[in-house]
């Protein structure tokens, strides 16, 4: 008897193994599945926890969310005078170009494969997915995280993948000290510190010192610009450009949230 259930565990799954081969729409949906089962339980944590820090820790939480909302009272009218200021610019050069790039909320829900912390699944609002997958679904998407460049991120199957800094798929523009020298980020090359992501493709008629700051250049649509990345710490000499590398400041492994920056381009 136990053989025959052994026999029928192995046909069952090996049933599934296949059907999941010949059809990636059902693997898809399984996935999604998953997804939707790791979500909440990761959910039901967070609101375990947002009542124990609201019963428990108050004082504390009181006073930082005192200084968040100064903050952001702050950052809230300098976005405003930015607006105005970019509303002026545009009426005086007569552009009907609009590039308003659009930011979402996103949650790490899991790392892609157990022990390898540089690509990791990203959970967004229901409608909010389905608008990136129906107008981004090629495009690269950036990824901010404490206001600094996490990663990047693009449609894998119908799933959005994300591919942190130090990630080989991982690849955008950056600018390099004060003289905003161009390179890209490039991790295709092992750098001798695994800490370290590297910048390729540098001029080299380019002055870098080590110490130099590292930050996104948004030519390549991806970013914004000047959105922090990290510092140089080496600086070599190839055949035809420099290369260097970068300590990036996200050195957070952990499972969060993460901004998703989408920057495309449409006319009004």
């Amino acid at each position: 008897m136990r053989y025959k259930t052994l026999v029928f565990l192995v046909l069952f799954f090996v049933t599934i193994i296949v059907t999941m081969e010949v059809n990636k729409g059902f693997e898809a949906r399984v996935l999604n599945v998953g997804d939707k089962v790791r979500l909440f339980f990761i959910s039901g944590w967070d609101q375990v926890w947002l009542w124990y820090r609201t019963y428990f820790s108050q004082a504390d939480e009181i006073r930082t969310l005192r200084q968040k909302v100064a903050d952001y009272d702050k950052i809230l009218l300098q976005n405003t005078e930015l607006i105005n200021q970019n509303t002026e610019l545009k009426s005086l050069i007569h552009s009907d170009l609009h590039n308003d790039p659009e930011f979402y909320l996103a949650r790490m829900s899991a790392y892609v494969q157990m022990g390898q912390y540089d690509k990791v699944w990203l959970a967004l609002d229901s409608h909010v997915r389905q608008k990136l997958e129906s107008t981004q679904e090629l495009q690269i998407l950036g990824l901010v995280r404490d206001n600094v460049a996490f990663g990047i991120a693009k449609f894998e199957h119908t799933r959005l993948q994300g591919f942190l800094n130090n990630a080989k798929e991982c690849s955008y523009g950056v600018f390099i000290g004060k003289n905003k020298a161009i390179g890209i980020v490039d991790n295709t090359i092992k750098s001798k510190n695994d800490a370290y992501i590297n910048v390729s493709y540098i001029p080299k008629w380019t002055s870098i010192e080590v110490g130099d700051e590292v930050y996104t250049n948004g030519l390549d649509g991806i970013f914004i610009e000047n959105v922090l990345v990290g510092k140089v710490m080496e600086v070599y000499e190839e055949s035809n450009f420099l290369r260097v590398s970068v300590l990036p400041y996200a050195q957070t492994q952990d499972l969060g949230y993460v901004w998703v920056v989408d920057t495309s381009i449409s006319e009004l």
